[in-house]
């Protein structure tokens, strides 16, 4: 038995609904009021576009899950996660996530990271994992990406370190200086997703050391999981 078109059965359509509902709502409330027809006419209008947006959303996420339980043969159990509570939460905060920001990229990881969270893998730290994945930005996501193919896929130090980071970067058309390469890793550090070592010093040092952990690279695991 397939997932059906809203991914779930009425009741946990409701949920979801609501949910997006209270989250547009929210939004709502925090816009100025114009007042009079201006303000009636411009409440539907962003109301009705954010009503259509959240069910695109919807339909990208449930369309990944029809494809995942027809890839990994475990529908019947994908079907029982997705009305969890556990899922509900997770679906809440990532619309939610996704309903702020316009950044298409952005929208995608965070789908495949909800999706991943389905899987048996990583069910039982899906809650954590997705909650860094809204922490994330596309470019952490795209550095990290550069540090674990430098690393060959592996828990290891960056030959080059951020001057190879950098070098990466610019073949994935995401130019950045190295300062700023070197700024953005302190922040994946920071989550433990790699060890960012001290600025060389001497009169030809430049840049700084890399090295890719095993949390961030089971976290770009979990990221790709999803597609």
């Amino acid at each position: 038995m397939g997932i059906t078109v809203l991914g779930m059965d009425e009741k946990t359509k409701d949920k979801v609904e609501t949910s997006a509902t209270i989250l547009a709502q929210a939004a709502f409330s925090a816009l100025p009021i114009i007042g009079g027809p201006i303000s009636t006419a411009f409440g539907y209008a962003i109301s009705h576009a954010q009503q259509a947006r959240t069910q695109r959303l919807l339909d990208g996420i449930v369309s990944d899950l029809e494809r995942l339980a027809v890839e990994i043969e475990e529908s019947v159990g994908i079907e029982k996660v997705v009305k969890s509570d556990q899922f509900i939460a997770n679906l809440t905060v990532a619309v939610r996530a996704m309903q702020e920001t316009a950044d298409e990229a952005r929208i995608d990881y965070l789908r495949r990271a909800l999706v991943a969270g389905v899987k048996k893998k990583w069910r039982s730290k899906s809650e954590p994992l997705l909650h860094l994945a809204i922490r994330m930005t596309t470019i952490h996501v795209v550095v990290l990406e550069a540090i674990v193919e430098l690393a060959g896929h592996n828990a290891r130090s960056v030959q080059g370190g951020t001057i190879s980071v950098r070098d990466k970067l610019a073949t994935m058309h995401k130019k950045r200086s190295e300062a700023h390469v070197s700024h953005l890793c302190d922040e994946l550090a920071a989550e433990g997703l790699l060890i960012a070592g001290k600025p060389r010093t001497g009169p030809a040092a430049e840049g700084r050391s890399v090295r890719l952990t095993y949390q961030g690279l089971d976290f770009y695991s979990y990221l790709r999981d999803g597609v």
